[in-house]
This record gives C-alpha cells, sequence and structure tokens, in this order.
C-alpha cells in the first residue's frame, strides 16, 4: 500500500503531493560534541528519583518523629 490513508489539505493522498520537510540550518553534531547535551540530559533524568527520595525520607522521618510523639503522650495523630 503506497498511498497514505489520511488525505492531505488540497484532498490528495499521494506522497508526492506532501510537502517535504525544510532542511536543517544546523549543522549535525560530531559524536564527540552530541555526548556532553547527553550526560546532562541523563544526569538531569537520574537526579529526579534522588531529590524525590530525600524530600520523601524527610516528610516520612518527621511524620514517624511525630507519630511516636504523639503515642509516647497518649493522643491521637488526628
Amino acid at each position: 500500500m503506497s498511498q497514505s490513508l489520511w488525505p492531505d489539505a488540497n484532498g490528495s493522498t499521494s506522497p508526492a503531493s506532501r510537502p517535504k520537510p525544510a532542511a536543517s540550518t544546523n549543522p549535525k553534531l560530531q559524536p564527540e560534541e552530541a555526548f556532553v547535551p547527553t550526560i546532562f540530559l541523563t544526569l538531569y533524568l537520574l537526579v529526579w528519583p534522588v531529590i524525590v527520595f530525600a524530600v520523601l525520607a524527610v516528610i516520612s522521618r518527621a511524620f514517624l518523629g511525630e507519630m511516636l510523639e504523639a503515642r509516647k503522650e497518649g493522643r491521637t495523630m488526628i
């Protein structure tokens, strides 16, 4: 099946009637130049779980401390 199922703006479904994408004005990065942004993006993505875990640990520790203090004093948490 060489034709698209979706018509373009003119109603045609042939691939030849579709506009070609514009050529990029930026040259492609060399592999060693692409390495640095990849490292930064990887570190950025990997640091979020660490931050979330740290915040969850602080909240959990504070809640546990409050719960133990309330139990020691004989009162409920709510």
